[in-house]
């Protein structure tokens, strides 16, 4: 199989799945570079969460340009109408998980649901595949810049 039939067959498969009536949510939490490390600081410091740290966790730090790149790369290929990303700014975990919450149960219909309006996330928090791919374009030659 090469590169070029994979995003294809990636459609292909989220085609079908949401034509069986699956509903498709693609999240991608993205923190900022110096929040990351100030995670990182922090879980080095706490023996109770010294085991969530890595040596591929600090080598992120170092690598941050060309996981920037590959997150540019991910969403170009893979963000599309059919089942596109949603970016969800995840510096403060609370914020990002409760619009998270929010954005899901928006996309569900059940018993009791409460109103659309307050199921309405941050966009400051919530950001569409396109506007990120669009902020990230903008930004390139900057990743530092960048949210997150």
């Amino acid at each position: 199989m090469d590169n070029i039939s994979i995003p294809k067959e990636r459609y292909e498969i989220h085609k079908s799945l949401v034509k069986e009536g699956i509903i498709l949510i693609k999240l991608y939490f993205s923190v900022s570079k110096k929040m990351q490390l100030k995670r990182f600081e922090k879980r080095s410091k706490d023996p109770l969460k010294q085991y969530k740290l890595s040596p591929v966790d600090m080598q992120a730090q170092d690598l941050w340009g060309e996981y920037t790149m590959r997150k540019f790369q991910m969403l170009l290929e893979t963000n599309t109408t059919l089942s596109p990303w949603t970016i969800v700014r995840s510096d403060n975990k609370k914020k990002a998980r409760i619009n998270c919450m929010k954005h899901i149960l928006s996309k569900m219909e059940y018993e009791g649901k409460i109103p659309d309006e307050e199921l309405i996330p941050d966009s400051k928090i919530l950001i569409s595949g396109i506007d990120e791919l669009k902020l990230m374009e903008a930004n390139l030659a900057k990743p530092h810049k960048l949210p997150g």
